[in-house]
């Protein structure tokens, strides 16, 4: 159950109370970090394999390049581990960014909107009226479901934020359910028909 569901909905009318609130859940990241870290190992593991060979290989092509090998060693070493050290750690820096932008998300369900703030640097606050919610839709890969996260998009009639996408959730179908239930209730008495 959605902590304050059912309870947090019976509150008096025109009372704005809290029903939800969160952040994604880092399991979100868990396909981008197992591609990194297999990234990550392929490119030291294929170094470390073709290492030696390459350099068999390119003394062969003749003396002078034989020499060149020979005397410059251990600099072509250093260049390895530098090419190794780049190439892994960009990957490695860019996965860490992905994860504290998605840990800056943070959401919170009301009686009256969907608030969602985010930014690592600087802030951005996004709200939703309840009333202005039109359809949600559901999105949950195969990985997703086995750890139980998903995805959320509010689709709305406000122009300034006609879809958000709230990402990472855990329980998403019980949150789904409340943001349609509470929708519902905040446009009761409403003439138009909603869609979800």
């Amino acid at each position: 159950m959605v902590p304050g569901g059912a309870a947090a909905l019976a509150a008096p009318a025109g009372v704005e109370r809290e029903l939800w609130n969160g952040s994604p859940s880092t399991t979100a990241m868990t396909g981008a970090i197992l591609g990194g870290t297999l990234f990550s190992a392929l490119v030291i593991g294929g170094v470390f394999l073709l290492y030696g060979p390459a350099l068999t290989w390119a003394a062969g092509v003749s003396h002078d390049v034989a020499r060149f090998v020979r005397n410059n060693e251990g600099g072509l070493r250093l260049a390895t581990i530098a090419f190794v050290l780049t190439v892994v750690g960009t990957r490695l820096l860019k996965l860490s960014w992905r994860v504290a932008v998605l840990k800056s998300h943070h959401y919170r369900i009301t009686s009256q909107r969907i608030v969602i703030e985010s930014g690592v640097l600087s802030k951005q606050i996004e709200e939703i009226d309840m009333r202005t919610v039109e359809d949600l839709l559901f999105r949950q890969s195969l990985l997703e479901r086995m750890l139980g996260i998903g995805d959320i998009t509010i689709v709305s009639a406000d122009k300034a934020t006609a879809r958000a996408r709230l990402v990472g959730l855990e329980r998403p179908r019980e949150l789904r359910e409340l943001i349609r239930t509470t929708a519902y209730q905040a446009t009761r008495g409403q003439l138009f028909t909603r869609q979800t």
